[in-house]
């Protein structure tokens, strides 16, 4: 089996999946699997060619994007010429190309009658009286595309938006119960694999891990399971972390994930998710 990871790395910026790659590097080496991490940039499809950095290679079997928030159109052209040439993608570029947009992963959501907070695409100037009418304060903001918490703020009151620079944004409906935690379903397939509840640091709305949170396994009952994989299953997801939101004995879906990290997964559960992974691609 041959296969890439493409992953955009760029001047100064810190890999946040350093983990997740080196684990499905290493288990590649130890099970004979050739496996090669690739930068986008450096990959090129000529005449039915795959060139990374001007040289040829076999083509691979399947690759496995890790590109995340920062996957921009360039990269999904990439991600299609290879599909074209009847390599696996996982995750697809189509799938990639809405869950990376978290508006249209929100409505692809909703017409599937899947909970999620009443979300508002917004542009400058905001209409306060609109947005007023809609949704109560304290409002989450959040760009239209990101992780790890990033630019997501809380708007206590209107003066918020003097501060947001982005042309356009989402604006939420904050969910209360689940101020600064909620749960990180890990995916494959259509099946969930793990559950891990993340707390935020104190004083902080947000729970995620990167941010300085901590994380800890959580029971997966029916309706969580049943949950992600209606959620994975509406957006076409094959690896997916799907967030949810706790609202008294029901969830919310927060968002999903394309290349989820799954650091917390593991050590929580002693789970190989390399491993599962592979043995999903082989499968298929």
């Amino acid at each position: 089996m041959r296969g890439l990871i493409l992953y955009k790395q760029r001047p100064g910026f810190f890999r946040p999946q350093a983990y997740g790659i080196n684990r499905l590097l290493e288990y590649a080496q130890e099970n004979e699997i050739e496996l090669k991490y690739v930068v986008p940039e450096s990959l090129r499809i000529v005449d039915g060619r795959v060139l990374i950095d001007g040289k040829e290679i076999s083509k691979p079997n399947f690759i496995i994007p890790r590109t995340g928030p920062y996957t921009d159109s360039s990269d999904l052209e990439t991600i299609q010429s290879l599909e074209k040439l009847g390599v696996r993608s996982i995750n697809t570029s189509s799938c990639i190309k809405v869950v990376n947009d978290k508006f249209a992963s929100y409505q692809v959501l909703s017409q599937n009658s899947i909970p999620v907070p009443k979300t508002i695409l917004a542009k400058l100037p905001v209409n306060k009286e609109v947005i007023e009418k809609e949704i109560d304060y304290p409002m989450v903001i959040k760009p239209l595309s990101g992780a790890q918490g990033k630019g997501v703020i809380l708007g206590e009151s209107f003066d918020v938006f003097k501060s947001i620079k982005d042309k356009e944004f989402l604006i939420q409906e904050f969910i209360k119960s689940s101020r600064g935690r909620d749960l990180r379903v890990f995916t494959i397939g259509l099946k969930a694999i793990a559950c891990v509840e993340r707390i935020g640091p104190q004083g902080d709305f947000r729970a995620n891990f990167s941010l300085g949170g901590t994380v800890r396994p959580y029971p997966m009952s029916t309706v969580i399971e049943e949950l992600a994989i209606k959620t994975v299953r509406a957006l076409g997801l094959e690896i997916g972390g799907i967030d949810l939101l706790f609202e008294g004995d029901k969830f919310r879906v927060c968002e999903a994930n394309f290349s989820p990290g799954f650091e917390s997964i593991e050590k929580c559960f002693n789970l190989d998710i390399p491993e599962k992974i592979f043995n999903y691609i082989k499968d298929r």
